[in-house]
C-alpha cells in the first residue's frame, strides 16, 4: 500500500498506531553542532549520514504492507510513523522490539517509541543500502 499524506491517513482509517522513533544522539549532536555553529560532519567514507526522514520512509517501504505516513517532528530528529493494520504493527514489533501503550498520542489508539543511537541509524541506513 502507498505511503499517504498525514490528512489522508487519518481520513482514510479511524483507527491508528503511532510510532515515534527518536534520533537521540543525531539530537544531541545537532544541538552541539548549532552552538558551535559547524555543519554536520562527514561519515569515515566521505558521505553524509542519511536523514532520520529518509532512513524511516526507506525502511517503512521496505517492511510495511498497509498504508501509512511519516510525519518529521522537532527538526527532523523525531519521526512519527502512523499504521492501520495489525499486521504492519507486528512487523515493527519483531524489527524494533517495541511496546506499544494505549491510548497515549493522539491522533492515535496506541504508540510506541524507539529510540535510536548512532550505531543503529547507521546500522539501518546500511541494511537500506543508503551508505
Amino acid at each position: 500500500m502507498p505511503k499517504l499524506s498525514y490528512n489522508a491517513m487519518l481520513d482514510a482509517h479511524p483507527v491508528r498506531v503511532c510510532i515515534f522513533f527518536f534520533f537521540a544522539d543525531l539530537a544531541r549532536l545537532k544541538a552541539q553542532l548549532a552552538k558551535q555553529k559547524q555543519p554536520m560532519p562527514l561519515m569515515k567514507d566521505g558521505k553524509e549520514l542519511p536523514s532520520p526522514n529518509s532512513v524511516i520512509s526507506s525502511s517503512m517501504k521496505v517492511l510495511l504492507k498497509g498504508d501509512y505516513c511519516v510525519k518529521s517532528l522537532k527538526q527532523g530528529v523525531i519521526q512519527q510513523i502512523i499504521i492501520s493494520t495489525k499486521d504492519d504493527a507486528k512487523v515493527l514489533v519483531d524489527k524494533f522490539k517495541l511496546q506499544f501503550e494505549a491510548g497515549k498520542a493522539v491522533p492515535c489508539n496506541s504508540q510506541a517509541t524507539y529510540v535510536f543511537d548512532m550505531e543503529g541509524h547507521v546500522a539501518l541506513a546500511k541494511w537500506l543500502k543508503l551508505m
